[in-house]
């Protein structure tokens, strides 16, 4: 799982000097990595003119082996910002239908809390699904 993590960070972080942690804790057993198998990538719907960097990013990392099939949710961030690109404007430009995995793009507001909850709760049933996928598999 490390050199999984490592690699996701590499690519994220590549190009960008602003830093952002998440930090996943408990206890052994938890269920901590199986949480780690999904993504949630998060764009700036007010800002055109890098969405093209956003999906190079993004369609890069999804195409890495350990990272094909696993389920993604976009959050479309700001839409609280008046002339955002609405979440149907970020699933086109960033070509989320080619992903060989599954994915919903949610329109959120980090700063109203709007579509957080709504975003987790589609990822939440995408992880339990491809949990189910995967375990046919071995």
């Amino acid at each position: 799982m490390g050199m999984f993590a490592t690699k996701i960070y590499r690519i994220l972080t590549e190009g960008f000097t602003t830093e952002a942690r998440i930090l996943l804790l408990g206890l052994d057993a938890a269920g901590k990595t199986t949480i780690l198998y999904s993504l949630i990538y998060v764009v700036d719907s007010a800002d055109p003119e890098r969405i093209d960097e956003a999906k190079n990013v993004l369609h890069r990392m999804m195409t890495d082996r350990d990272m094909i099939g696993v389920p993604i949710v976009v959050f479309a961030n700001k839409q609280d910002i008046q002339d955002a690109m609405d979440p149907a404007h970020i699933m086109t430009k960033l070509d989320v239908k080619s992903l060989q995995s599954q994915w919903h793009v949610q329109g959120t507001s980090a700063i109203t809390g709007e579509g957080i909850y709504e975003g987790l709760d589609v990822l939440s049933k995408m992880v339990k699904e491809f949990k189910k996928n995967r375990a046919g598999r071995f």
